[in-house]
């Protein structure tokens, strides 16, 4: 997959994941949709980017975007069977992993492209 292909993929599923999880408070059926259509887009984003090189700490990072895409999944899943306010937990987790390797990825490209 391309990665103009694969950014616009990640950026469109993103923006579902954050309407799904904001649109639960006004509309309790609809979103578990949208966030679960967003999730699917987002782990296949990341199952098609890969990292081939030689950088352990780069590898871990790339498995953690990886694990919070399976977490956004796992929100979706919980949202659509048991409702309530249980999958905010696994929301926010996935939120925060992403958060993190969005920062420290880039931080380590340039480092490993510096050497």
């Amino acid at each position: 997959m391309k990665d103009s292909v694969r950014n616009t993929l990640f950026q469109c599923s993103a923006i579902a994941v954050v309407l799904g999880a904001a649109a639960y408070t006004f509309v309790p059926h609809l979103p578990a949709y949208l966030l679960a259509a967003g999730a699917v887009g987002m782990f296949v984003a990341r199952v098609t980017r890969k990292y081939r090189g030689d950088n352990v700490r780069l590898r871990r990072l790339y498995r953690q975007e990886l694990f919070s895409s399976v977490i956004f999944l796992a929100a979706a899943a919980l949202m659509y069977w048991r409702g309530g306010v249980d999958w905010v937990v696994l929301f926010i987790m996935g939120t925060v992993l992403q958060i993190y390797t969005s920062i420290i990825i880039p931080r380590e490209e340039s480092k490993e492209d510096r050497k």
